[in-house]
């Protein structure tokens, strides 16, 4: 994890057999920025009250926002209260590159933590897409948003609001016997 951001920073290399510290030339550590384009749809099937559906969020890493799996970066999504994500499974995806990243690990409360496969890279400025399958949505109709962020843009960054509607009913059920 860096340190604040600064301009002076240095460290020093020793080893076993050469005991004399060598001291780097100095490094900076730039301030991290916030992603940007956040967006969240609803997926098919549906954007009804209580319906299983898909969640689909994107956003773009910021000019610091680098990630790598080697790094072990991670995103945060948070959902918003009311959503049901106890069989939510998602998967990460450079849309810049073209390239599968990551998966996403069980939610923790309405947050889900995403990790990127071990030679992942998501470079600053790439476009990221996260799938997220079997999410419930709310059971309440309204306006929703949700946040992002990520181990190197670590502010969360709010969803525009999405939309979630009243449930109906099937219009006509039917039962046909068979003579058969």
């Amino acid at each position: 994890v860096n340190p604040s951001p600064g301009t002076s920073y240095t460290l020093n290399v020793t080893t076993t057999s050469d005991i004399t510290p060598v001291t780097s030339p100095q490094y900076t550590v730039v301030a991290n920025n916030p992603i940007t384009n956040v967006s969240n749809g609803i997926g098919t099937p549906s954007a009804a009250a209580g319906a299983k559906t898909q969640y689909v969020v994107n956003f773009t890493a910021s000019s610091t926002g680098g990630m790598s799996g080697g790094a072990d970066s991670r995103m945060t999504v948070t959902f918003p209260s009311g959503t049901d994500l106890s069989q939510v499974s998602g998967s990460v995806f450079n849309v810049t590159t073209g390239q599968s990243v990551g998966n996403c690990f069980a939610p923790s409360g309405q947050s889900i933590e995403c990790f990127m496969f071990g030679g992942a890279v998501i470079n600053p400025g790439n476009q990221v897409r996260i799938t997220f399958s079997e999410v419930v949505n709310p059971t309440t109709p309204g306006s929703y948003q949700l946040s992002v962020s990520t181990t190197s843009d670590t502010a969360p960054v709010s969803s525009p609001q999405h939309t979630v509607v009243d449930d109906n009913r099937l219009p006509t059920v039917t039962l046909a016997v068979d003579s058969d």
